[in-house]
This record gives C-alpha cells, sequence and structure tokens, in this order.
C-alpha cells in the first residue's frame, strides 16, 4: 500500500489579496497612528503594580529605575526616558497611593 503523494506547491511571490499590502502601497499615505513621544512610565508601574502594591514600593522601583540608568548613563542616548522616571517621581511623591498616581502620569 502506496501513501499518495502530494505535489508541492510553492507559493505565488507577492501578496494574493488587497489586505495583504499595505494601506500606504495602495494610497500613498501611512494610515497607522505616529508613535507617542517619550516612554509610558505608567504602563511599567501598572504592570509592577502587583509586585509592589504600595506608594514606598513603587517609589523604591522607580529609584532603581532612574538608579540603573544613570549607572548605564541612558540619559545621554535617551533623554527622555529619565525625565519619565524623574516626572513618574515627583507624581509618585504627592500622590496619596499608588494607583492614584498611575492614574495622573496617565492623564
Amino acid at each position: 500500500m502506496m501513501a499518495d503523494v502530494i505535489p508541492f506547491r510553492a507559493a505565488p511571490a507577492g501578496p494574493q489579496t488587497r489586505r495583504r499590502r499595505s494601506f500606504q502601497h495602495w494610497t500613498g499615505h501611512e494610515r497607522r497612528r505616529k508613535g507617542t513621544t517619550g516612554f509610558d512610565i505608567a504602563h511599567a508601574l501598572e504592570i509592577n503594580l502587583d509586585r509592589h502594591p504600595t506608594r514606598e514600593e513603587q517609589w523604591r522601583l522607580l529609584e532603581s529605575w532612574l538608579t540603573a540608568a544613570k549607572r548605564e548613563r541612558l540619559g545621554e542616548r535617551y533623554a527622555d526616558y529619565v525625565r519619565a522616571i524623574e516626572r513618574a517621581m515627583v507624581v509618585m511623591a504627592k500622590a496619596p497611593t499608588a494607583e492614584d498616581a498611575i492614574v495622573k502620569l496617565r492623564s
């Protein structure tokens, strides 16, 4: 008993449908939203909220990020990153809870 052999058909070159091509290809315009400037520190803090639930723990987390950024001299290459951490530290210091600070950073 022999197995049926199915012939291999290579995929045709290029996209099959218009949907697979970029919108820019058809119209000459980019429809995707431009990336935001800066860094989303609020999102990073929110991700770490389970491990660091209090304002004081979040403060220590921000301090560790700032210390690491300065040690690695990230401010020279990514000045926005260091500024975002410093701004988050100011907001965290004034907020009554970590959650309130994250909400404030998001706005």
